[in-house]
């Protein structure tokens, strides 16, 4: 029975990742701030809802830092990684919106705002990172597989 083989480290693409987190974040505060002017909410739910995308888009952001997609890891590193920087950024993320604005003038739009940009950076940050490590790992397993394959008996 032959050892398996040692993943190769690969690097996650820097701007792709933190691009989405900026386009979510801009996408979600733009969303945020543009509500009153639409005639959607009132100007004090916007300006909340404003700050909880703020916030949120913050945290987030701390979670790319902590992944650190500028080093070349293993896929299983990156993995673990990025489960490190969601549960910090989970835990984080009503910790700090407690601690740093308890009283909002609008509970509703600062909550919403803050959950929605959070799942919205986070869901685009997991498609960016998936495909990445799931097209280097799938190129790992097929070097792998064609180097411990039996010779041809033909």
């Amino acid at each position: 029975m032959t050892p398996p083989a040692a993943e190769t480290p690969i690097r996650l693409n820097f701007l792709a990742v933190a691009g989405s987190w900026l386009l979510a974040s801009v996408g979600c505060v733009g969303g945020a701030l543009m509500g009153a002017p639409l005639g959607l909410w009132k100007m004090e739910v916007s300006s909340s809802a404003a700050l909880g995308a703020v916030l949120a888009s913050c945290i987030m952001l701390v979670g790319v830092l902590i992944l650190g997609p500028w080093a070349a890891r293993t896929p299983s590193e990156w993995s673990t990684r990025w489960l490190a920087a969601t549960v910090i950024r989970f835990i984080g993320t009503p910790f700090l919106a407690l601690l740093l604005y308890s009283r909002p003038p609008s509970a509703e739009g600062f909550l919403l705002a803050l959950a929605g940009t959070y799942l919205v950076s986070l869901a685009v940050e997991t498609a960016v990172i998936a495909r990445t490590v799931l097209a280097a790992a799938s190129t790992s397993a097929r070097r792998i597989s064609t180097s411990n394959s039996p010779p041809d008996p033909s």
